[in-house]
């Protein structure tokens, strides 16, 4: 082989180890740019989320007397409630046993 044989073989080897080594480095960098779109989307995604939550806590904040009742308020009406199921409750029972002495009284006629 001769020198200028040589010269075109190690010029053919450079040019095509520098087209490989151009084209990893150019996939490199579209992935890379890929990645950081991703990324800023995610990020993006979640301060939007992170938004709307601090959002609704501050309206909740502001809103506690609209969207919470007292314990005394709901306690009186929880009370109000049992003694209005216990009248209730009484009254079934004063009729059934009205019902229970009345059948006592007849018997079971027709047997």
């Amino acid at each position: 082989m001769t020198l200028s044989e040589l010269q075109w073989l190690v010029g053919i080897a450079v040019t095509f180890v520098l087209a490989i080594g151009g084209i990893a480095i150019g996939a490199f960098r579209a992935v890379g740019a890929r990645i950081d779109k991703a990324v800023d989307q995610m990020r993006e995604a979640v301060k939007d989320g992170d938004d709307q939550l601090h959002e609704r806590i501050n309206r909740l904040r502001q809103d506690v007397s609209d969207n919470y009742v007292r314990r005394v308020d709901l306690d009186s009406h929880m009370m109000r409630l049992d003694s209005a199921v216990k009248e209730i409750r009484d009254d079934q029972k004063a009729i059934i046993r009205s019902l229970a002495a009345l059948e006592a009284k007849q018997g079971r006629q027709g047997v």
